[in-house]
């Protein structure tokens, strides 16, 4: 792999996939929402030797317009709109999502693109079981289900322009530069200021992975990755999520009652089997290199700092 645009590449997975691709010698191009630079989340890309191009996800298709160059070997795209909040109910704005998903297959294949590589989600796990089928106050089925659709219908979309369509599920990436309410960044942020924050039981099983790791495995998949292969980017540690939990609690403030079991579980218990990282191991090589006390210790001093 030469050149990479990432499209999301702004974002919290996005920013760190760009720095782990010029950290290998990939010329890469970051495309992030009008805006971005006003924005919160510009400090992600500050000094980067990279371009950095404005596009939304509405004008994908006039991206090759707006690149310093007319070419690439991988396409990412990460970029998707309403990941959070009342965003994930809106149909028809999810809907939308897929149809800017195979527009953004269309535009990488124009350019010449080997490979596209998405980004799904965990959650679209809890889809395929019956319980999960069932659940009928699940807040976020809409988001599931469109990106469920996407892994469904990219492949035939990338086939008829020939190339490669390989659609990672993300597990659960925490680390710096997290701006969102998301699990482990809001209890770091509560232990540090000694608050409490009421959890569940954390019987379930959970497996995170820090945020370096996910950008390489993101990296090695545009490298090595092959089409028809689902990869999960998790770091291979299984637990319950009381452990992980736990565990963060020692890191930060030792003693500290959590209060486990405080509020009822939402969504729907996986098996350990939705996080095996044995295909990426066996066709990329990957492997997590940060523990995860050695990642809260981190995210808590970049908390600490922010």
């Amino acid at each position: 792999m030469d050149r990479a645009i990432v499209c999301g590449g702004g974002g919290f997975i996005g920013s760190a996939l760009v720095k782990a691709l010029l950290a290998h010698g990939v010329e890469t191009c970051a495309v992030v929402r009008p805006g971005f630079f006003s924005g919160p989340e510009s400090f992600r890309l500050r000094g980067l030797d990279a371009p950095i191009i404005e596009c939304d996800l509405r004008d994908i298709r006039e991206l090759p317009e707006r690149l310093p160059w007319r070419s690439a070997d991988v396409f990412y795209q990460l970029a998707w709109e309403g990941l959070s909040g009342e965003k994930m109910l809106d149909y028809a704005l999810q809907v939308q999502n897929v149809t800017w998903m195979m527009d953004a297959v269309v535009t990488a294949a124009q350019m010449g693109c080997g490979r596209f590589v998405g980004a799904g989600s965990i959650s679209q796990d809890e889809l395929k079981t019956p319980e999960g089928r069932a659940y009928q106050g699940d807040r976020h089925r809409i988001f599931r289900c469109a990106a469920q659709m996407c892994e469904l219908m990219g492949p035939g979309v990338a086939a008829e322009r020939g190339i490669d369509f390989i659609w990672p599920i993300i597990s659960n990436v925490y680390g710096e530069g997290e701006l969102t309410p998301r699990l482990i960044t809001t209890l770091v942020r509560k232990l540090l200021r000694g608050e409490e924050m009421p959890l569940s039981g954390g019987t379930q099983s959970y497996d995170f992975i820090y945020l370096s790791d996910a950008a390489e495995a993101f990296y090695l998949i545009g490298e090595k990755g092959r089409t028809g292969r689902r990869y999960n980017i998790a770091s291979g540690h299984v637990r319950r999520l009381r452990e992980y939990l736990q565990e963060a609690r020692d890191v930060i403030a030792p003693g500290t009652e959590l209060l486990l079991g405080a509020r009822p579980s939402g969504g729907v218990p996986l098996t350990a089997e939705s996080f095996d990282i044995e295909a990426l191991r066996e066709d990329t090589g990957f492997c997590a290199r940060v523990p995860f006390a050695e990642g809260i210790r981190r995210t808590a001093g970049w908390i600490k700092n922010e």
